[in-house]
């Protein structure tokens, strides 16, 4: 008899994709409050409402496993993982911030239950790249990574977005050094040509918590990572909104900072080149001798992406035994699957990994010789 995954936010772009991924090997059950019809006859939708207690358990108790791919996440929080873990089952999200934040509660601590989280676009592969890279290391001394986009965005991911700059999601400003976060601090309008960017950007550090874990487990001294943010009217905008933290909690003004920031980013979007691009360049030692290698690739379609990450993770905790609370997702997918998945379907592009020259510091030139 074939397990039953249980998909939330079933209709929207990434419901559809992780329901495209599986639904060959598991039967599918989508959920959302307005009807949905799929030609699959391994797909059935049932009406649910995951605001509705007696609904969203309803739905989660005729399921082996439920992905989360609805939103905003901010309003959703801890709603559909709290009654996974209530029907035993485990749980897969998108995004799953709420999640992390709350992993030593006893929900999480004491379950024998899987929670994978982060299996999104950002956290779906900026975490999983490095864990395919760092194999062709003896010693990781340094990754720098750059991360991203202009592109099309929806409501929902856009209030996630403003909600991220206000939880304690990770450090801006701040790199990761031998298991510390330190300040880290660049020139705010000082452009930046990185290879595989269209044009030069303007960086932003930031160190995530998904990112300071992945660090850890890939023995990774220090890690500097950037937005990547290809116009100074989106830096203003991320800028500006740190200024609203002490009303992002009032709903109101929530859907009003959302409203507003759409025109804005739409506005982007309908006027410049779209694109999403991800750069992950490390040195180290191998063998005794300084190597470099950096990895580049282009996302086709952000929504792809999470879909079939999501569904991936999915897979392997029906599949596998998988550690109990919650893991990001680059914690128990293999990279190299997750990479030749996404490379097959086309949904990324451009990936290719190639061995750079080490840069050399003043003093070494000088001891060298070189001028």
């Amino acid at each position: 008899m074939k397990k039953t995954v249980g998909v939330l936010g079933c209709g929207g772009a990434v419901g559809k994709e992780v329901i495209r991924h599986l639904s060959e090997k598991y039967s599918i059950l989508g959920g959302q409050r307005s009807f949905c019809e799929f030609e699959n006859k391994n797909v059935k939708w049932i009406k649910t409402d995951i605001f509705d207690p007696e609904s969203l358990d309803r739905f989660c108790r005729q399921c082996d496993l439920v992905i989360n791919s609805a939103g905003p996440s901010s309003k959703i929080k801890l709603r559909v993982a709290e009654c996974a873990a209530a029907n035993n089952i485990d749980y897969v999200d998108t995004s799953g911030e709420s999640i992390y934040i709350e992993r030593e509660t006893d929900l999480f601590k004491d379950t024998s239950n899987s929670f994978v989280i982060g299996a999104g676009l950002e956290a779906g592969l900026s975490g999983l790249i490095p864990y395919r890279l760092v194999r062709d290391f003896d010693e990781v001394e340094l990754a720098e990574c750059y991360f991203g986009s202009r592109q099309r965005i929806s409501r929902a991911s856009l209030m996630d977005l403003l909600c991220s700059c206000f939880i304690d999601s990770g450090y801006a400003n701040a790199c990761y050094e031998n298991g510390k976060i330190v300040s880290h601090k660049v020139p705010r309008e000082e452009k930046h040509r990185v290879p595989g960017f269209r044009d030069e950007i303007y960086r932003k550090p930031y160190i995530s918590n998904e990112i300071i874990v992945m660090a850890g487990q890939c023995g990774i001294k220090a890690v500097k990572w950037y937005h990547a943010i290809a116009d100074m009217e989106t830096m203003n905008i991320l800028d500006t909104l740190f200024e609203s933290v002490d009303r992002i909690d009032q709903e109101d003004f929530l859907e009003a900072l959302t409203d507003k920031y759409m025109v804005m980013f739409d506005a982007i979007a309908n006027t410049r080149p779209l694109f999403n691009s991800i750069l992950y360049d490390l040195t180290g030692i191998k063998n005794g001798e300084p190597i470099r290698k950096a990895t580049l690739c282009q996302v086709e379609e952000a929504y792809r992406l999470c879909g079939v990450v999501s569904a991936l993770a999915a897979e392997h905790l029906l599949e596998n035994r998988c550690k109990e609370g919650v893991s990001w997702a680059c914690e128990v997918l293999d990279a190299e699957k997750v990479i030749e998945t996404l490379v097959k379907d086309n949904i990324l592009r451009d990936f290719k990994t190639v061995t750079l020259p080490v840069d050399k510091n003043e003093d070494e030139e000088q001891d060298s010789g070189e001028l």
